[in-house]
Formats: C-alpha cells, structure tokens, sequence
C-alpha cells in the first residue's frame, strides 16, 4: 500500500470518528450547538423570570383581596376555572353597575330609604361574589403559574446539563477536528508533490527527446599546455633577477664596519690597529 492510501485511509478513519463522535451526542458543530443552548437557557431564564414576576404580582392581588375581605369565603378552584374571566367580567359589569344604580338614588333619596338599602346590600352582596371569584381566579392562576415555574426550571435544569456535556465532549470534538485538518492537508500536498513529480518527469524526459549531437568530439595530439621553453625563459629571467635583488638587499642592510675609515666615521676615534682580513695574513706572518 503507498503512501497516499495510507494517507487518504487515515483521513476516512479520522472522518468517521468525527462523524460517530458528533451523532453520538447530536451535533453537526461545537459552536452552533453552543450557541443553540445558550440561546435556549436565556430564554428560560428570561421566561422564569417573567414568571416569578407573574407570580408575584397575583399573590400581591391575593393579599389584597384578603385584606380588603378578610371573612371570605373561596369557593372550588374547579368551578372558578372553568370560564372565570368571562364569568369574573361579568361579574365586575354587574357591580359596576350597581354602582351607578346607587349613585343615582343615593341623589334623589336618603341613605334609610328602602330602595338605598336595597341597592346597597346588593352591591355587598355582589361584591364580595366578584371578590370570591377573583380570589378563586388568582388562586387558580398561582396553581398554573407554580406548575409553568417548575416546567421551566426543569427544563433550564436540562439546558444547563446539555451545556456542561457539551463542554466536556469539547476537547474530543476539537481534537478529532484537528486530526482531520491535519490529515487532509498531509493528504493534500502529498498528491501536490506527487503531481508535481510527474509534471517534471513528464518535462526532463520531453527536454531528454530534444537533444541533438551538434558537432563530434576530435583528439589533438599536441598538447595544447605546458610550453617548455617559455617556461624555461621566464625561469632563468626570474632566477637572475632575484639573484641580483637579493644581493643588493644584503648589500643594504649589512651594517658591519668594512674599513678603519668607516670605524673614524662612525666611532669619531682614530683607529690604532688594524687587522687584515685576508686569511694569508696569518700565514705570512708566522
């Protein structure tokens, strides 16, 4: 098997792994999917939220109720649910009305005319029936609030699970991403240069077919170099001339003294005795 299989059966290898890791835990990438949880936890948290405040708001309505009526009676949660904010409207209407019917007669009659006590003990009565279903309303409604509330936390619970997975499945995906990079590009310039190879092969053997023999080679059997006799020449000149500069730089540099004259001239003495330097001076003298 060369190279390249290798290479590219590597690469399927890594893809596959990439592939069963992300299938296993649902994913097509690590920040979509990070991006998609941390949208649907703001979410939650945002309606959880909303929620609470929700919940609040009519448990604040209920001690109102409560304070304003505090021996009321509630009635069945089941029987306020079941069309209370049509039947709470029309409640309040009545009321409302009442009120007006009231006003009116508290202006032409006094508050002891029959008529007055009449009106005003059915705007108790009526009263305390919107107030009881109100009550039983609100109730009702912290009940469905409560549950939403628990939904929503089990949910955002969930979300967060999924994000601490995600987080942890991180490091697998991110190194088997980068092992398929890395194999993809060793995959990719491998068959560049393979490629490469043979456009150059395909190039020296093509340049190889357009050779062509321009001229046969011939022996000549003088040689062309050394010439004896210049170099003989050049030799003996040089010889001389060294010969003649050497004694002459001997002659230069020799500061011995040659003569009793030079010993006067140097020494500024007179010279008392003076030996010859002749070596037969030795022998005629004996």
């Amino acid at each position: 098997m060369g190279q390249s299989e290798q290479l590219s059966k590597r690469l399927t290898l890594a893809k596959r792994e990439l592939r069963d890791a992300k299938n296993k835990i649902g994913l097509v990438s690590i920040e979509g999917q990070r991006r998609m949880l941390e949208t649907q936890i703001s979410l939650l948290h945002a309606e959880l939220l909303a929620t609470q405040t929700e919940r609040a708001a009519v448990l604040a309505k209920i001690a109102e109720i409560r304070r304003l009526h505090p021996d009321l009676t509630p009635i069945d949660h089941e029987s306020a649910t079941a069309g209370s904010v049509l039947a709470t409207d029309n409640m309040r209407s009545e009321l409302y009305k009442l009120e007006i019917q009231k006003r009116d007669l508290l202006s032409r009659l006094s508050s002891r005319h029959p008529r007055v006590i009449a009106i005003i003990e059915q705007v108790a009565t009526s009263s305390v029936l919107l107030a009881q279903q109100e009550l039983a309303t609100a109730e009702s409604q912290v009940m469905v609030i409560r549950a939403k509330a628990g939904e929503l936390a089990i949910r955002f619970a969930e979300g967060q699970a999924e994000l601490r997975v995600l987080n942890e499945n991180e490091v697998l995906i991110t190194e088997l991403e980068r092992r398929v990079i890395q194999l993809n590009d060793s995959h990719r310039t491998y068959t560049d240069k393979l490629e490469q190879a043979r456009i150059d092969k395909a190039l020296a053997a093509q340049q190889s077919s357009n050779i062509e023999i321009a001229q046969t080679p011939s022996l000549i059997a003088k040689p062309v170099s050394p010439k004896a006799a210049l170099i003989i020449v050049l030799g003996s000149l040089a010889g001389m001339f060294g010969a003649v500069g050497v004694a002459c730089l001997t002659e230069y540099f020799d500061d011995s003294f040659q003569s009793p004259a030079d010993v006067e001239r140097v020494l500024n003495v007179p010279v008392v005795l003076s030996l010859p330097s002749s070596p037969n001076f030795f022998s005629i003298s004996s």
